[in-house]
């Protein structure tokens, strides 16, 4: 892979399309023709037109949650493996619309009134200001993850296990009073 390849803004690209991009990057006499690069099968994948489902009551049962219940759920998103929210991912893409990263409260708004979802000005402002813990005024990456993960992903074992390696910062098996003080003072 070329080291161009590794850069944040190619975190989120596909292998097939890295590799696309890898044989379309070289000397001019190393390159596939154009027949060649339109049957590469990054342009060839079928990709779904239909909209994905935004689970907004998941997302309002996270905000009925306590500050340290968000945080724990926020430190098990942080660590779960990418078949674990490929489809979060994607509805995120989805509602962020701009492609800024983030998620405004008019996005939102579109999001669930695209997916017929009820939900009035007030309540999505009550919304927004409980899943921003960084209070930025938008909905980050993490953020959306969070208030969306389902119930099965978020307590399996190795997601709780993967949680507490977190908290458990000096790896002791134990989380400590100190421990958790030091992580609430960040997360303030």
């Amino acid at each position: 892979m070329l080291p161009a390849m590794v850069v944040p803004e190619m975190k989120n690209v596909s292998i097939q399309l890295k590799d696309l991009i890898a044989k379309i990057l070289v000397e001019p006499h190393k390159r596939p023709t154009a027949a060649q690069i339109l049957e590469h099968p990054w342009l060839n994948t079928k990709t779904s037109t239909e909209p994905l489902k935004l689970n907004y009551s998941t997302m309002k049962r996270f905000c009925t949650y306590s500050k340290f219940r968000k945080i724990a759920v926020t430190l098990i998103a942080t660590q779960l493996q990418e078949k674990d929210i490929l489809e979060l991912g994607k509805v995120f893409k989805q509602i962020d619309k701009n492609g800024d990263g983030t998620i405004s409260l008019d996005e939102l708004k579109q999001a669930l009134e695209t997916r017929k979802e009820k939900a009035d000005l007030t309540e999505l402002k009550t919304i927004m200001e409980s899943l921003d813990s960084d209070k930025s005024g938008t909905i980050n990456y993490t953020e959306f993850i969070a208030s969306c993960l389902e119930q099965s992903v978020l307590y399996r074992n190795s997601n709780i296990l993967a949680g507490f390696r977190l908290l458990d910062t000096d790896g002791d098996g134990k989380v400590t009073r100190e421990e958790l003080k030091q992580l609430l003072e960040r997360t303030r």
